[in-house]
């Protein structure tokens, strides 16, 4: 019983820091997409109504846009919000939407997997490549480090809410998170 309560508490920690992390990168790359849409606007402004784009703008919106959308992907993930037919998964019995999860837990597993090795096959080939668009450094640190954080991400998360699972049996750790408010039409 000790083990059990030790390992319990293991799972729960770790399912809280990996939510923590979530909710801080959530933040950040919130922020993110703020500010390279605005960027667009005003990139947009200079660009059709004064006629004199500013140098480098378009690719820091380019390296926000990547990397909000890498990141983007793990904290949707993680908060599954991805799309799934809840019609279907409340009418299934409790065991098939258990099996549903884990199956959707190793594809997310291997495509993390795939993002890495990718990423870092991407990494290498772009590092050799000169800057270009006023960025200072190459567009392996918007293009390829973005899929590797991503990947990671997506596993550490996938193996923290499967060990949470495993060691709870909870259902609400498989399911969307509530809602942050706003109107219901019922």
């Amino acid at each position: 019983m000790g083990s059990d309560g030790f390992i319990n508490r293991c799972s729960k920690t770790i399912y809280s820091v990996m939510d923590r992390i979530t909710g801080i990168l959530h933040d950040i790359f919130a922020f993110a997409t703020i500010i390279f849409l605005l960027l667009v606007f005003f990139q947009v402004f200079m660009r059709y109504v004064v006629n004199n784009p500013i140098y480098g703008v378009d690719e820091t919106v380019l390296s926000l846009m990547v990397w909000s959308s890498a990141i983007g992907l793990a904290i949707v993930y993680w908060n599954n919000e991805h799309p799934r037919l809840n019609v279907l998964m409340n009418r299934l019995p409790r065991v098939c939407r258990v099996i549903m999860h884990f199956v959707t837990a190793a594809i997310v597993l291997v495509l993390g997997y795939i993002f890495i090795k990718g990423g870092i096959f991407l990494f290498h080939v772009q590092q050799k490549q000169m800057p270009v668009g006023g960025m200072p450094f190459t567009k392996a640190f918007y293009y390829a480090l973005p899929m590797i954080v991503s990947g990671v991400l997506l596993i550490a998360m996938t193996i923290a809410r499967m060990f949470r699972y495993i060691t709870t049996g909870a259902d609400t750790i498989l399911t969307k998170t509530p809602d942050e408010g706003g109107v219901s039409l019922d």
